[in-house]
């Protein structure tokens, strides 16, 4: 009985250690890139997410690893418009998807621009723009694998409740 329990102790404790490091060494490729380019947080989108996030997702064994930082919410209006003018990083994702996953089609991708406003859930549950005038936001910015549509980025997730323990966790941390 004990041999099983602490196998299975054991293998969880490896999975988790193995998840953290990725989300930990992704997260040290977004900062370095920010430091080597001299940009401030959260106007960062690193070059070729997807080959980083791909990585990550395999050490890690998440099916899905995305990026949002936290924006202030004075910020708001400067992160929408850099969101707008920053998202070849989702071109560049899908032909790098293209060429790696052997299921993925020129076809699979809906074409169209990101929302180009921050979007959130409202209080009756809808998806609404995000009002001006909030502390902070922490808009879907990078995803690995690269959307099939982008209708998920710039997606508020403080407004989605699982997500937010988590926001709010790493926010009293950093």
């Amino acid at each position: 009985y004990y041999l099983f329990v602490n196998s299975v102790r054991d293998i969880t404790q490896f999975r988790v250690v193995n998840m953290f490091d990725a989300i930990q060494g992704l997260g040290e490729t977004l900062t370095a890139h920010a430091i080597n380019r001299n940009l401030t947080f959260p106007f960062v989108t690193l070059p070729m997410f997807e080959v980083a996030g791909q990585h990550a997702r395999t050490q890690s064994r998440n099916e899905l690893l995305s990026f949002a930082p936290f924006v202030g919410g004075d910020e708001k209006e400067a992160w929408e418009r850099y969101a707008l003018e920053n998202q070849g990083w989702i071109e560049q994702g899908r032909e790098i998807r293209l060429e790696s996953d052997q299921n993925a089609q020129v076809t699979s991708f809906v074409e169209g621009s990101i929302p180009t406003n921050i979007v959130e859930f409202t209080a009756s549950g809808d998806v609404g723009l995000a009002p001006p005038g909030r502390d902070s936001y922490s808009p879907v910015w990078q995803m690995s694998p690269v959307p099939f549509s982008t209708v998920s980025l710039n997606f508020n997730l403080q407004t989605f409740a699982p997500a937010k323990l988590v926001m709010d966790a790493v926010e009293i941390l950093k």
